[in-house]
């Protein structure tokens, strides 16, 4: 079944239309044979001396209707409605005519450079202001001087007469020997005189003796390094190479740091050394002084013992820091029993 639109039939509808057309025919026939054929009008007389022969009526068979084949109409093609493309029209690109416009520079104004006169601050001269020598106690010999001669340190070395292996003259173990024999004399005196000064808390890693003093006029504090005693020693052979150093601090960081120079192979140094600050009075209430006593070493610098010359310290310490202040100008001298921090 097509449906394209026109109209279609379906066996249904064909089939019923024949059992139609056949029941048409049927009730024909039946009405034929009861009705017969219509008579005819009176005959000529001639004709009616004539019997009329018996006509075998023989019903013609009744021809089954051929279906009706109902053909569908066409269907007609839906017009295709083609769009209408407008031609396009060849439009050549029209590139706008490159106009060079030539570049205008503005003129160079040189502006004569005109120098300001240089102004030299008149140079002031702060007064000099030495600080005061602390002059270590004098020392005691306990060598026996006489009054007429001087002490003669005789060598210990071997004679002009003796021979090395080689049957030369040993004159450099001559020299070696005494001035090993003098570092031992010195030594010996210094721990005599040591022992003969003021008893000092050495506590467990030693003493530092310091003097400090501030110039309010230059702005600068200055520290003396006195000497230390009874250092712990760190070294194998019992001894130490001691050295200060002398850290500021502003706001508990280090801002700046000094040293003073290295005393070897000893435990009880004498230094006599100044390190001068930078210190405005403003900063003075942020200000503190860190003092380490350290072993110079090849592998690195151990630490001996430490103080703190401060507001936030131990009480001989801070007490040491408030006087300097309290008598600006004069030099404030004490002794710290080191302690351990770094």
């Amino acid at each position: 079944m097509s449906v394209t639109g026109s109209k279609s039939v379906t066996n249904s509808q064909i089939a019923t239309a024949i059992g139609a057309v056949a029941s048409a025919a049927v009730v024909g026939y039946i009405i034929y044979k009861k009705v017969g054929k219509p008579k005819l009008d009176a005959k000529t007389s001639d004709d009616a001396a004539v019997p009329e022969e018996a006509v075998e009526i023989v019903p013609e068979p009744v021809k089954e209707p051929e279906p009706v084949v109902v053909k569908p109409e066409p269907s007609l093609p839906t017009p295709k409605v083609e769009e209408v493309v407008p031609p396009k029209a060849d439009v050549g690109k029209v590139e706008p005519p490159v106009v060079d416009i030539p570049k205008v520079e503005p003129p160079k104004i040189e502006v004569p450079k005109v120098e300001p006169p240089k102004i030299e601050p008149p140079k002031v001269e702060p007064p000099k202001v030495e600080p005061p020598k602390v002059e270590p106690p004098k020392k005691k010999s306990r060598i026996p001087v006489s009054t007429s001669e001087e002490p003669k340190i005789e060598n210990v070395g071997p004679t002009a007469t003796d021979l090395n292996q080689n049957g030369n003259n040993s004159d450099d173990l001559e020299i070696l020997s005494s001035s090993k024999d003098k570092k031992k004399e010195a030594d010996a005196t210094d721990i005599a005189d040591d022992e003969e000064e003021e008893e000092v808390n050495v506590g467990k890693y030693g003493a530092v003796l310091l003097g400090v003093w501030y110039d309010s006029a230059a702005s600068k504090i200055s520290v003396n390094v006195v000497k230390c005693r009874g250092l712990k020693a760190l070294d194998v052979k019992g001894t130490s190479d001691p050295y200060v150093k002398v850290w500021m601090c502003k706001n508990n960081k280090e801002f700046k740091k000094e040293k003073t120079s290295i005393k070897k192979g000893r435990l009880s140094p004498i230094y006599n050394e100044t390190l001068v600050f930078d210190l405005p009075e403003s900063d003075i209430p942020v200000t503190s002084l860190k003092i380490s006593v350290l072993d110079d070493d090849f592998g690195g610098n151990d630490l001996i013992g430490s103080i703190l010359l401060g507001d936030d310290s131990e009480p001989t310490e801070t007490a040491h820091w408030n006087d300097v202040f309290l008598n600006i100008g004069a030099s404030i001298t004490s002794w710290h029993t080191l302690r351990y921090f770094s």
